[in-house]
């Protein structure tokens, strides 16, 4: 979910009055910070007449921030903890400044254009803006470029975002083994969301239910591979205890299913469970009780599974002899939500995209992509609206230009 507030920091000693996230009026002015909310009109207004005035931090109780200077010639302000004079140019090094000393607060007032507040790693080159002004033609400004990098095509994704010299940084990993029936996938918020509607797997089941009455001696039930047979007294391997009552006996065909309970006591010695599936703890008792066999994987497989009984107080549900309800996990619009994505991202024609990449279902929750030769997908520079967050690459002259000229009219979003 995208932000819709900012914690700022007033450098001025006459400060202003603006609506906190809250609603309520505050004063902000030096050594004051408040969590503005960008999106309500009033506030966006009064940002960007004060743009000034201060600074945004990460949060309200933040002394300290990281600039990244927007102006070659740059500007010199005191380091943090140091009395040494640093330069703040546009070299993509954040130097971090404190905001109680008052002639830094001086300084990020007289030079408000010349710098860009970033995370506090100070490294990052792309940052998030929110729009405060209506869109003007003049001002204009660049999403990343996005590069599909051939060298990670195996079981994950990787989009790069190309910045000067060539070199490439990664932004994230899309992990395709997803779970859930819709997963919305984020490389960052700062570039492609894919939205995957995939089919989830199932697995496949059988529902087991008795009379009231125990089975009787000889009877038989089937699970997949094994055969279990009702004895009292336990006489040979798949012997399971037979009981006065239903609900013990079928309390000891649940542990023969699955393995879990006590040879001569529950069945023979010898008895193995049975494969690929788990038989669940009884529901209820008497007449009606019943255990749901359930296949350990999802997936169309567990279908085939066989199922069965003998005697007429147990009975598997419906007609057919196999377990049903298995699905298999589809991950077969993955490739058309990442393309679809990109396309939308970068607005490269319908169909480019899909020349680029390929998803390979692997079976139940795991996919590979292969990305072909590395691709440049770029965008030209568009406005930026009122009310609207883009990214922007402070690596890119352009955009640095850009934010200089039109310092007003945004605001970042850390």
């Amino acid at each position: 979910m995208a932000a819709t507030s900012v914690a700022i920091r007033g450098i001025s000693g006459r400060g202003f009055r603006v609506p906190n996230a809250a609603g309520d009026i505050k004063t902000v002015k030096e050594g004051v910070a408040i969590l503005v909310d960008f999106t309500d009109e009033a506030t966006r207004t009064i940002l960007s007449r004060e743009r000034d005035n201060f600074v945004v931090v990460t949060n309200t109780g933040t002394t300290t921030a990281y600039l990244a200077g927007l102006s070659r010639r740059g500007f010199r302000v005191n380091q943090n903890a140091t009395a040494t004079l640093k330069q703040v140019k546009q070299d993509g090094v954040g130097i971090q400044v404190g905001l109680n000393h008052g002639a830094t607060k001086r300084t990020l007032k007289r030079q408000k254009r010349d710098f860009i507040r970033v995370p506090p790693s100070g490294t990052a080159t792309l940052i998030d803006i929110f729009g405060l002004q209506e869109s003007q033609a003049s001002f204009r400004v660049k999403d990343p470029v996005l590069v599909l990098n051939s060298a990670a095509a195996n079981s994950d994704l990787t989009f790069v975002p190309k910045v000067s010299g060539g070199e490439n940084i990664s932004v994230a990993l899309v992990d395709l083994g997803v779970d859930n029936a819709t997963e919305d996938v984020s490389v960052t918020s700062r570039a492609i969301q894919v939205s995957l509607a995939v089919t989830q797997g199932v697995a496949a089941s059988a529902v087991l239910t008795q009379t009231a009455n125990a089975p009787a001696a000889s009877d038989s039930v089937t699970v997949n591979d094994r055969t279990y047979v009702f004895d009292a007294t336990l006489d040979a391997a798949y012997d399971v205890k037979l009981e006065a009552t239903a609900d013990a006996t079928m309390d000891h065909l649940i542990k023969a299913i699955n393995g879990t309970g006590t040879a001569g006591v529950d069945y023979f010695a010898g008895t193995l469970p049975a494969t690929g599936v788990t038989a669940g703890a009884r529901v209820g008792t008497g007449n009606g009780a019943s255990t749901t066999i359930t296949a350990n994987a999802e997936g169309t497989a567990g279908n085939a599974f066989a199922k069965a009984e003998t005697g007429g107080e147990l009975d598997f549900d419906g007609a057919g002899a196999t377990f049903t309800g298995g699905v298999d996990y589809d991950l077969s619009s993955t490739a058309a939500g990442v393309v679809a994505a990109i396309e939308a991202h970068t607005g490269a024609g319908e169909g480019f995209a899909a020349n680029l990449v390929t998803v390979t279902d692997e079976g139940n929750g795991s996919g590979e992509v292969d990305l072909f030769a590395a691709t440049v997908l770029g965008a030209d520079p568009e406005p930026l609206a009122k009310g609207e967050t883009v990214t922007v690459d402070i690596s890119d002259p352009f955009n640095v230009a850009q934010l200089r000229r039109h310092y007003r009219a945004w605001v970042e979003v850390l």
